[in-house]
């Protein structure tokens, strides 16, 4: 299983789901306690929107005061890729094959001509967003690179597109119907990663359309306190193990973040050996008023838009026997 994922991985096996239309999902392997944690896991990709000085309440955007990319803790360089001191070593580098893989890949990305320019253009657009869709053209940017890093010294996608694609994406857009936004967003990125022969081929605006979906079903805000509780860090990552739980409005896991981007995956409730394992999409959901008819209308229109399917977990289906963990709101 996914090897970024680095506590917890007895815990937990992946089948297909048992929620329609759901693809493969997560299940617990043995019988899990409330409040322990089944599994802590890296991102395979991240972006910091922007950090917010807990004392001051000052907001800051992620490009005024310089974090490690991997972790999002204080880095001493101002460089687009700056690292923490747990992560700028060389022993860092070698002991961890991903880190060393990223850290290469990002490091060629920001040599490239044009890059400069391009990734002025993508924090302002990060800035001015206020949601997960900020970061997503940055975050195909990286993977862009990765993939191309990782065509160039292994001729294959095994540490980079091939962990990814599995995702789950929408079904393909026509090329007419994709948004003109997300077509002039691929040609800046073409303009500077795929100017060789052939690349543009491998890696058309189809491809970058796709990615989109994919991080629109799979990527997760992240939001946490840096250690000493100074800072309050808003971004968005996505987790290849993380990314196959499925969604319920009765969750039985929810997940957190402690001073820096690994996610925990915590159990909400007693979990049985072989129950799927899920999480809210959503957010913590009023029981006492989400079977109102407008309330539950709503929130199927939202899951059906934003994500493409019609949530069928107990709440949502009207059995009586739905409850959260406490019976009361999640």
């Amino acid at each position: 299983m996914n090897r970024l994922a680095s506590t917890g991985l007895t815990n937990i096996r992946t089948s297909q789901s048992s929620i329609p239309f759901a693809g493969k999902g997560l299940f617990a392997a043995r019988a899990v306690a409330r409040n322990e944690v089944l599994f802590n896991e890296r991102p395979f990709l991240a972006v910091l929107r922007r950090t917010t000085e807990i004392k001051s309440n000052e907001v800051r955007n992620a490009a005024s005061r310089s974090h490690c990319h991997l972790c999002w803790s204080p880095a001493s360089s101002s460089s687009p890729f700056a690292y923490c001191d747990t992560h700028s070593g060389q022993s860092a580098h070698t002991v961890d094959p991903h880190t060393s893989f990223t850290t290469k890949a990002l490091a060629r990305l920001a040599s490239l001509p044009g890059f400069d320019n391009l990734n002025i253009h993508q924090q302002k657009e990060l800035q001015l967003s206020s949601g997960r869709e900020g970061a997503f053209s940055i975050l195909v940017t990286h993977l862009l690179a990765m993939s191309l890093a990782d065509l160039l010294t292994t001729g294959s996608f095994a540490n980079s597109y091939a962990l990814f694609g599995p995702l789950l994406k929408a079904k393909e857009k026509p090329l007419h119907a994709i948004p003109q936004e997300w077509t002039d967003d691929y040609n800046r990125i073409s303009n500077v990663l795929l100017t060789g022969k052939g690349l543009s081929d491998l890696f058309p605006l189809s491809w970058y359309a796709d990615q989109l979906t994919r991080l629109n079903l799979n990527s997760i805000a992240c939001h946490f306190s840096n250690a000493d509780n100074t800072q309050r860090m808003e971004g968005t990552a996505v987790y290849l193990t993380a990314a196959m739980m499925n969604h319920s409005c009765l969750p039985n896991v929810r997940v957190d973040w402690f001073n820096d981007n690994t996610i925990h995956v915590i159990a909400d409730r007693d979990i049985e050996e072989g129950e799927e394992l899920s999480i809210s999409y959503v957010g913590p959901v009023d029981v006492a008023s989400a079977r109102e008819e407008d309330v539950l209308a709503k929130r199927k229109e939202f899951f059906r838009f934003n994500y493409g399917f019609v949530c069928t977990c107990p709440l949502c289906s009207g059995k009586k026997e739905a409850k959260c963990a406490d019976e009361v709101t999640i």
